[in-house]
């Protein structure tokens, strides 16, 4: 493959990864421009938990917005890290982010407070605990600068899975951070291969095997109990030892 190829392959690769996070970001916007110009408040659309109505936010809830404030506190990190998910782990990303959906959503039904959950900060917290574990648990270069980029620009988030705050609700964060956390594992043996080992990893395990391949001979004035089955006699008769006592007087 010449340069320009493998150029575009590349540019390729990142307007596919680029696509899906804006996809969702712009419906995003078109949803809360539909609040503030049609007056209605879409926040009913968001889980209630433990209520059938509140089932529809499993699906609905991530593109409903209190304000813009909220709105883009969420977009950029949505585009940075689900771009970032699907560069580098587009065999299982679409995998991971419908289960950190899922999983989030269920875990705000189930055990959140009754009010209702809005915004795609649960899946902007799993998306960040997926890269970061499992950048750390991978031995690639690149995906462990990029864990550590995460960590980073969003070390801070953590913070949000405390019930501080009570119009935040921790409950999305602290279940999506799990959800991520939880996949990150699960997919360890999934998406990108781990770097290569180094050339003398190899080299020293040759010299290893060449060490213990070695036999007693090879020592200066030891003789091995080993004989070439050239010299060795067709046919071997039984073996007796003599004791002997000494005669007492």
């Amino acid at each position: 493959m010449n340069t320009a190829e493998a150029s575009q392959r590349h540019r390729a690769r990142l307007f596919v990864s680029f696509f899906t996070p804006a996809l969702l970001v712009c419906i995003m916007i078109f949803v809360h421009l539909f609040q503030q110009i049609s007056g209605e408040h879409l926040f009913y659309y968001g889980i209630e938990p433990r209520t059938l109505e509140g089932l529809r936010g499993m699906l609905f809830s991530p593109f409903i917005h209190a304000d813009w404030d909220h709105l883009l506190s969420n977009a950029v990190p949505m585009i940075l890290l689900g771009s970032a998910a699907i560069y580098f782990y587009r065999n299982v990303a679409y995998y991971v982010f419908f289960l950190i959906w899922l999983f989030d959503a269920l875990g705000v039904w189930c055990f959140g407070r009754y009010s209702y959950h809005i915004g795609a900060s649960g899946l902007i917290y799993g998306l960040a605990s997926f890269l970061f574990i499992s950048g750390l648990l991978r031995s690639n270069k690149a995906l462990l600068a990029l864990s550590l980029t995460v960590a980073l620009l969003y070390g801070g988030l953590v913070w949000g899975i405390l019930p501080i705050l009570k119009h935040i609700s921790w409950e999305a964060h602290l279940f999506g951070l799990v959800s991520g956390m939880v996949l990150a594992v699960v997919f360890m043996r999934k998406g990108p291969a781990n770097d290569p080992l180094p050339g003398w990893y190899y080299e020293q395990d040759e010299d290893e095997s060449e060490t213990t391949a070695h036999t007693t001979t090879d020592l200066p004035g030891i003789e091995s109990d080993q004989t070439p089955d050239d010299q060795k006699p067709e046919e071997q008769g039984p073996r007796i030892i003599y004791h002997f006592k000494d005669k007492q007087d």
